[in-house]
């Protein structure tokens, strides 16, 4: 059976497909020639060998396990935890020492080679385990929005530069420890090409604004 890589994931933007190689951490277009047999391996038609294993060496199509191939999908955004409330003026510092463990935890692993891969692949067994229920209740949906409106102001009191990848990762595992069970997205746009990630729980984005997310195609959800 001809099934995705586990470490490859894309989206379709302008009739063609962009990949995300999460193992990498690399965003990339596909020549016109395996672009074409990509797309044939998307609509089911029979390929050759010899075409199929070209696209197998880039480590875009595996033979022996990963994913059906279809284009990454997120739910549509709705609303954000960030926009439309007051600035709270103060926050739980207690909670400031987890939130800066958990930031150095997630920068060192990402300067590891396939850091992102290996983190990716921890939260999809973490949810898998936990035998997550989608779409969450209002009260689940009302305190992950709390919190992330608690984790961001507690964000700049720790020292590192804030990045998306960086900051979704650690809003993520935040919001884990505390048995909420949100998507992690990977978004792009092109030309010019800029890419972009973020947490979300069903239609509520909870560190961004509506406006920005919803200009991104998503490559890619955890």
């Amino acid at each position: 059976m001809t099934l995705l890589s586990p470490t490859c994931s894309f989206c379709i933007i302008a009739d063609r497909p962009v990949f995300l190689d999460i193992f990498r951490d690399l965003y990339f277009e596909l020549p016109a020639d395996l672009e074409s047999v990509f797309i044939a391996l998307m609509r089911g038609d029979v390929v050759s060998k010899d075409k199929l294993n070209r696209l197998v060496d880039r480590g875009i199509i595996s033979v022996q396990g990963g994913r059906p191939i279809i284009p990454a999908k997120s739910a549509a955004i709705t609303g954000s935890a960030l926009e439309g409330f007051s600035p709270v003026a103060r926050h739980p510092w207690r909670y400031l020492p987890e939130i800066g463990a958990i930031l150095f935890d997630f920068h060192h692993r990402l300067k590891s080679p396939g850091g992102l891969y290996h983190i990716i692949q921890r939260f999809r067994r973490q949810k898998l385990a936990a035998n997550v229920s989608s779409p969450a209740c209002a009260s689940e949906t009302g305190r992950a929005c709390e919190l992330a409106r608690q984790f961001t102001g507690l964000r700049p009191g720790i020292p590192i530069n804030t990045i998306c990848l960086l900051d979704s990762l650690a809003m993520f595992e935040y919001l884990r420890r505390r048995n909420i069970w949100p998507t992690l997205v990977f978004g792009i746009s092109q030309r010019p090409f800029s890419a972009h990630c973020w947490v979300q729980l069903d239609g509520t984005v909870l560190n961004d604004a509506v406006g920005y997310v919803r200009s991104r195609t998503t490559i890619l959800t955890v």
